[in-house]
């Protein structure tokens, strides 16, 4: 937890509350029980103002009664008649407090739970004490302080090290490492640069959607790799024309001009389904998102239906056992669960569901609303009540992957107006809660600028990798888009691979990222 919220605040990586706010933060985030009304009345006392850090017993023992966790599975919640919460002692303090850190599923941090018996016995006032590990234990969960639900407790996976290049995946010449690229494009495919690159699998080879194309036709390409090892690199054969050149994604009956562009596939009955943003104007970058369907493995594709025009313009879909993720709103088959972003960069992100069997009805949507008081997701069937995982708006190009090495989701995204920082979260489950941002990729600050990206002449004459007539255009990192099925790795570490694109020169590189399980740490 890195912010604050009024007599909230940060010493040394330990929030301290007055009790007051601490009750009021609890009551306006669902955890605890308020007043009540005429139809509600409040099952239990609340606290009532008191000046300081003091809490009466009696007050303590109200709190902990009230408290509805709402953030953990209704297994794990504390009856007010189970005996750790009738206690009158210091000791039995700490048994409470540490069974309530332990059911939030922080145990892994033992410095925390060292922190607690350290307090508990070395602190003249042991109410002031639990009241401050009561607000250590709301930092932690950090319930409430978003749209959707909480954002992470911690980061329990980190990174080693930045991003870094393996290779150059598009172009006819690598820049930096002054060498043909592997897959030569122009001389063999007729494409002399592109961006983004959204990879999906579909009949066993893995589909890369490309943005806006420079070369003989224009348009997006669309390539197809059966390479599955990609420290060794990455080749690709483009669907390609009668005459041998990258053929363009082509959806009559929507504009796909500059801007307008594929950026998401998936394959469900051994049909192709892409996800493609149009209505690009001045005053809207990407207004709307389609969703089209080939029959011919991306040969051509025909227009179903208008995806979004507000929370879902771009999106990262993954494809999931629904029986294997409690609180998706469909339990049976295979499920498409879609985060998206809205305005461009300027976004938070969003989570929806739909079953694959109904990939081609729209009204088979569901949006993810929030938690309910027992934390278990809550769905609708409007957009519009779709609310934000976590609070950065700053989204535009995103990718989203399930890594079964150390069972996280992993979210990639580029974060607001250039140059763009590359951020990773991770969660256990979908909807969260998602740990604090991490910045895996910055062209500054990773020595990637007059590397492999070019730095502009107009700050430093420091290379010559821009693309011809662009010697003033700073280029910069975006659309980092994963291949799921491709991270190695154990239960403790793992290894992701994902494109990003270069913008001077126009091209995309292909990126190795590692990460491991760590001891969560409270990030202030």
């Amino acid at each position: 937890m890195t912010h604050c919220i009024g007599n909230v605040y940060l010493s040394n990586r330990f929030c301290r509350c007055d009790p007051r706010f601490l009750h009021l933060i609890l009551v306006g985030a669902g955890v605890l029980a308020g007043p009540g009304t005429e139809d509600n009345p409040a099952p239990r006392a609340t606290i009532p103002p008191r000046k300081g850090y003091h809490l009466s017993e009696s007050e303590l023992i109200s709190l902990l009664a009230t408290t509805r966790l709402r953030q953990l599975p209704p297994w794990k919640r504390m009856d007010s008649d189970e005996r750790h919460l009738r206690y009158g002692s210091s000791r039995s303090i700490e048994t409470t407090v540490i069974s309530l850190i332990m059911t939030a599923n922080v145990v892994s941090h033992p410095r925390l739970t060292i922190r607690v018996r350290k307090m508990l016995w070395r602190k003249p006032d042991r109410d002031w004490a639990v009241v401050l590990l009561l607000a250590e234990l709301l930092c932690f969960m950090d319930l409430g302080f978003v749209e959707g639900g909480a954002s992470g407790p911690a980061f329990d996976v980190t990174p080693e090290g930045p991003a870094v290049k393996v290779e150059q995946i598009v172009g006819e010449y690598d820049r930096e490492r002054r060498e043909p690229t592997r897959n030569r494009t122009l001389s063999r495919f007729g494409l002399l640069g592109t961006d983004l690159g959204a990879p999906f699998r579909h009949k066993d080879r893995t589909y890369l959607l490309f943005g806006d194309t420079a070369g003989i036709r224009g348009g997006d390409a669309i390539a197809y790799s059966t390479s599955t090892n990609l420290e060794n690199g990455l080749q690709l054969n483009f669907i390609q024309d009668e005459k041998g050149n990258y053929k363009p994604v082509t959806i009559p009956g929507i504009s796909q001009g500059g801007f307008e562009v594929p950026m998401e596939g998936v394959s469900v009955a051994d049909r192709m389904y892409v996800y493609h943003t149009t209505d690009h104007r001045p005053t809207a970058t990407m207004g709307r998102s389609v969703v089209a369907r080939s029959d011919d493995d991306g040969h051509t594709f025909r227009y179903l239906y208008d995806l979004s025009v507000s929370h879902f313009i771009n999106v990262s879909i993954v494809k999931v056992n629904s029986a294997q993720w409690k609180g998706l709103p469909w339990s049976q088959g295979e499920g498409l669960i879609m985060f998206g972003s809205g305005t461009y960069r300027t976004s938070d992100v969003r989570l929806a569901f739909q079953p694959a069997s109904r990939i081609e009805r729209p009204a088979s949507i569901r949006y993810f609303r929030g938690l309910d008081r027992e934390g278990r997701p809550q769905w609708s069937s409007r957009e519009a009540d779709a609310v934000a995982l976590f609070h950065q708006p700053c989204v535009g190009e995103l990718s989203v992957a399930y890594n079964k090495f150390i069972r996280k989701w992993i979210m990639l995204y580029n974060c607001g107006a250039g140059p763009l920082g590359i951020n990773v979260r991770t969660a256990d489950m979908p909807w969260g809660p998602w740990s604090e941002p991490q910045e895996v990729f910055h062209p500054a600050r990773d020595a990637a600028f007059c590397r492999f990206i070019h730095g502009g002449w107009e700050a430093e004459r420091c290379d010559l990798l821009h693309d011809p007539g662009r010697e003033n255009v700073k280029g910069d990192g975006y659309g980092p888009y994963q291949f799921e099925d491709f991270s190695t790795g154990d239960e403790n570490r793992t290894t992701i691979y994902f494109t990003l694109s270069t913008w001077n020169p126009y091209t995309v590189v292909l990126m190795r990222l590692s990460l491991r399980r760590t001891a969560a740490t409270n990030p202030g």
